[in-house]
Parts: structure tokens; sequence; C-alpha cells
């Protein structure tokens, strides 16, 4: 089982768990995972703005991503899962005791 404090790939070996308490890899991994677009960095925010969409992670584990025709935003998350190959970005969350998945596709 992973231990849920450190970064790891997926059985599957394309997505990566990245914790927000590890700012310094998300900011990396949504650099990277910005090709195509442009990716701006703050001391508690990343943004990555493409042509047609934008996604935005914050340090206290706010996400928004905003697309045409739909909006997303959900506060509490602490994990992402990034599949750079697959240009995916998932997030979870536990909302009332339900498990909440999100999944951003990069355009």
């Amino acid at each position: 089982m992973d231990n849920p404090a450190h970064n790891s790939r997926l059985p599957d070996g394309g997505a990566e768990r990245v914790r927000l308490e590890d700012w310094g890899t998300v900011v990396d991994h949504l650099d990277d995972f910005c090709l195509g677009g442009e990716c701006s960095a703050a001391d508690d925010r990343v943004v990555c703005e493409f042509p047609n969409a934008r996604l935005a992670v914050s340090r206290d584990g706010t996400v928004e991503t905003g697309m045409p025709l739909h909006t997303f935003e959900r506060e509490g998350v602490e994990t992402l899962l990034v599949d750079h190959e697959r240009g995916e970005l998932t997030v979870t969350a536990n909302v009332e005791g339900e498990r909440l998945e999100y999944t951003f596709h990069r355009p």
C-alpha cells in the first residue's frame, strides 16, 4: 500500500500521486502538465492557462478549473493524480462521506 506521505507512481505506470503538502513537487508537475499553455506559480498557487481552459491549484487544497460550458471548484483536496502521458489531472475528495472524483483533461 502507498505511504500517503510520499509521491508514488501508480501500478499502471501512468499517473503519479502527488500530495499538496509537497508543494515544490506539485509546482514541478503542474509546470510539466501545462504543455501547450502558460504556467505561472506563486508561493501558494499555480495556474495553467490554456487557449480554451484554465486549471488552478492552491496550496490550501483548492482546485479550480474552467473551460467552455463548465467549471469545477473544490476545497480540501490533499492529493493530485497526474498522468502526463494521457494529459489528465485527477482530484479526489470526500464530500459528506462520499468520494468525489474529477478529471481535468489537458486540451
